[in-house]
């Protein structure tokens, strides 16, 4: 019996592989269920059947039914990724997905047939946006930079939504864009606070958006896991306008190209009203207000 159960169980691991993850608890102890059923049937059939050889034959023919149905059942997709066979992974997923009447969620995962391919591209296009932002914000500064940044990659973000998944290369041109935009964002965007925050709290107010930062990426994986396989549209509806929100906060901000580093809290508004107090007239002196007032109308 104990091989029983041990073969039972080998074949209950497909179950927990392919099942979501709010699910996979209550999966895992329901497979269990048979095994009880089939111990108290047992008993059921060993008081009828006296004879220990009879027993053993009447309780292994059900298992000549069950082999056949093994052959109907696929391969776990997340073997077969692990094995490299991503397009054969894909087309599994995608018939589940048809027999359930939904869609695939939208995340990383789903980019690339391929999450090695993806993660490889996802870093290639973290070059540019870390390399090529240099000499950019050295010439036209350093918020409108973040601000398209930001833009950008919430536009090619929501536009997955409207992206069939079979065309793929257009899912992945997309994703890379939105991964490049917002790679050379959060880029500047250390550049950009370091100069805006003054010494005193420079430290905290950088180690307070990195902390927010990885909270951030923390709670990203849970939307797509948890809301993307009930509205498969959502993680990309919710990443694309947080990175349009991100990049309409920075509107209000200031330019700090060529601008002095401030050091106290108090010379963050010198900074941020230069601009405006550059293009203003000089005062005029007393003495020149009464000339003013003494001149003929």
């Amino acid at each position: 019996m104990n091989n029983v159960q041990f073969v039972t169980y080998e074949y209950s691991l497909p179950a927990l592989e392919v099942c979501e993850v709010k699910y996979r608890s209550v999966v895992g102890i329901l497979t269990g269920l048979p095994w009880a059923f089939g111990t108290m049937a047992w008993g059921g059939v060993a008081s009828q059947i006296r004879d220990w050889r009879w027993l053993q034959l009447y309780v292994t023919l059900p298992f000549a039914l069950v082999v056949p149905l093994l052959f109907m059942m696929d391969e776990s997709p997340r073997w077969l990724i692990v094995r490299g066979q991503c397009d054969r992974a894909r087309k599994i997923l995608q018939k589940a997905a048809r027999w359930n009447k939904t869609q695939l969620p939208l995340s990383g995962s789903n980019y690339s047939a391929d999450p090695f391919i993806y993660i490889v591209l996802g870093g290639l296009m973290e070059v540019p946006g870390y390399s090529l932002t240099a000499p950019l914000i050295n010439r036209v500064g350093r918020k409108w930079p973040t601000i398209w940044g930001y833009v950008l990659s919430g536009v090619a973000i929501l536009l997955l939504v409207f992206i069939p998944d079979n065309i793929q290369w257009l899912v992945m041109t997309l994703a890379m864009l939105g991964k490049l935009c917002n790679s050379g964002a959060f880029m500047i965007i250390f550049v950009y606070m370091s100069e805006v925050l003054p010494t005193e709290v420079r430290l905290q107010g950088v180690g307070a958006t990195i902390m927010t930062c990885q909270l951030g990426a923390t709670i990203a994986p849970y939307i797509t896991d948890y809301v993307g396989p009930l509205v498969p549209w959502a993680p990309s509806v919710i990443f694309g306008v947080s990175s349009l929100v991100a990049g309409v906060a920075l509107l209000p901000m200031h330019e700090t190209l060529d601008a002095p580093m401030p050091d106290t809290i108090h010379d963050v508004p010198d900074i941020s009203l230069k601009p405006i107090l550059s293009r203003r007239k000089p005062d005029l002196k007393v003495d020149e207000v009464e000339e003013l007032n003494k001149e003929p109308a």
